[in-house]
């Protein structure tokens, strides 16, 4: 049946991967970027009005590993240069057809409009350039200052007494309520959790029953906290500006470079470009990912289990593979999904328990905690685990809050029992990914800005043991080409799968 297909070198001469390079120090700030100040919604940068350039635009001559540099002049809606930094920008080199696209290698805020780019050309062709302004400053501040404990949770209280029904629905979440309320808190796992008593005498704390979290309801109530001209921050999102007139023209190479295929590499501490689009496909800079059909999926992952633990991002990942691995999926009462197929795969999924943003009533049995999931595991020789846990924990707790570091640590800690007992579990931790933004407030609970720093976050706990491995979504979405969407689209969805697969059976063919 042959081995899962590898990049072609021959068939594509700019296969080249350059070397890495630092720029000359003159480049880098000299100043830490200041907060964003309130200002008039005419003071707000304004996408049609900011300026692009590519610097030393009257060179005609470029090769792949030359380098250039996009500068971004900042302006308000009146037109005029801003005086301070902090916009959230981004920025990619791409060919339309065949798809090929990269990141900046560095991205540097001078702070005072001024933005600077610099990136490496690595496939020949008519390259243009792209610039979407997420957030002005101005959004970022806000962001930063929102008020999360006006973002509550909710928790359905159920009790049938001499078979009359009674239910309640109460304000839940991470911090405690003035009493009377119920302690919920699972603190092994770092679970801290608390819902106000029902007033119906009839219901009391055992008769927790389902969580949920009205989204609309949610969002309203933080939008409501702001001032008007904090709100205008958030009018426009993910606009781009005009770079009609800034493409340049790459010459190919002979030059062919060979890497190996990709295996379990560990969690990088920083978010910078490590790999690039190349006609369709995902291209790390130090190594290659395979492409997998079905038959080549079946036998990659024969005789392996398979644990998926988080958010609905690692869910998709799950439910990708079940399909192509034709098994039929159960579950249990604990809202687990399980298949095992034909060829001796198993594969499973569980949710990461409390908090849930979602409108779902979800029962309470379904709502363990990783720590716990991994805790009950049995010893199994090569089985692996895949984490996915960030999209429901960018506000809970606020940003700067310890509560999602706290639940990684509790996570991480468990891993770290299953390794005494099953040495050669391989454990990958996949990163966030950008998403769709809907203007109004659900973007105050749901911008890409929040999904960063949880990414920093995320990067920052699990990079300190080179024995997680890393499945780095964020940078293959940051410069993918279909929309972005909290679950990645095609062909992105299949290129992560790829990548994820590729570290999973390290095939050589």
């Amino acid at each position: 049946m042959g081995s899962p297909s590898r990049p072609d070198p021959e068939s594509k001469t700019e296969n080249l991967r350059c070397p890495p390079w630092i720029p000359d120090r003159s480049f880098f700030p000299t100043k830490p970027v200041r907060d964003a100040p309130v200002v008039p919604i005419a003071r707000i940068t304004d996408h049609t009005k900011s300026v692009v350039t590519l610097l030393n635009e009257t060179r005609t001559n470029y090769s792949i590993c030359d380098h250039i540099a996009v500068e971004i002049e900042a302006r308000d809606s009146l037109g005029m240069p801003k005086a301070y930094g902090g916009d959230y920008f981004r920025l990619k080199l791409y060919t339309p057809s065949p798809y090929s696209a990269v990141g900046p290698d560095f991205f540097f805020d001078y702070d005072n409009g001024t933005y600077l780019a610099l990136f490496t050309l690595l496939w020949s062709g008519t390259i243009r350039v792209e610039v979407k302004l997420v957030h002005p400053s101005e959004a970022i501040s806000v962001l930063r200052l929102s008020d999360w404990s006006k973002f509550n949770f909710r928790g359905g209280f159920i009790n049938v007494v001499d078979g009359k029904k009674y239910e309640e629905k109460v304000d839940c979440g991470i911090t405690p309520f003035r009493p009377p309320m119920c302690n919920f808190s699972a603190n092994h796992t770092h679970g801290p959790w608390f819902c106000r008593r029902p007033n119906n005498p009839k219901l009391g704390c055992n008769n927790w029953s389902y969580s949920f979290l009205n989204t609309t309801e949610a969002w309203i109530a933080l939008e409501e906290s702001l001032t008007v001209d904090e709100r205008d921050t958030f009018e426009r999102s993910k606009d781009k500006l005009d770079t009609n007139n800034l493409s340049i023209t790459v010459s190919p190479t002979n030059l062919i470079t060979t890497h190996p295929v990709c295996a379990y590499s560990p969690v990088q501490p920083t978010i910078r470009t490590r790999g690039f689009y190349l006609a369709g496909r995902w291209q790390p800079f130090t190594c290659d990912v395979n492409s997998f059909s079905k038959v080549h999926i079946r036998q990659c992952l024969s005789g392996k289990t398979v644990h998926f633990f988080g958010d609905s991002t690692d869910r998709q990942l799950y439910l990708y593979l079940e399909k192509k691995l034709d098994c039929k999926r159960g579950t249990d009462i604990h809202g687990s999904y399980f298949c095992r197929s034909d060829s001796d795969s198993m594969i499973h999924f569980k949710f990461h328990g409390l908090p849930v943003r979602g409108v779902r009533h979800i029962p309470v049995p379904e709502l363990g905690y990783i720590a716990d999931e991994i805790d009950n595991l049995p010893e199994e020789a090569g089985q692996i685990i895949v984490i996915s846990i960030w999209g429901h924990f960018g506000v809970a707790g606020g940003i700067n809050g310890t509560f999602y570091r706290d639940r990684l640590f509790a996570v991480k800690s468990a891993i770290e029992r299953l390794w005494k007992r099953s040495p050669d579990t391989h454990v990958i931790i996949r990163g966030a990914n950008t998403r769709e933004h809907t203007i109004g407030g659900l973007i105050l609970i749901s911008s890409d800005w929040i999904a960063l720093q949880t990414e920093k976050t995320l990067r920052d706990v699990f990079s300190s043991d080179e024995r997680f491995a890393f499945l780095d979504t964020w940078d293959m979405t940051l410069v993918q080409e279909p929309e972005d969407d909290m679950h990645p689209l095609e062909p992105t969805l299949t290129q992560i799968v790829n990548y994820l697969l590729t570290m999973i059976c390290n095939a050589s063919g």
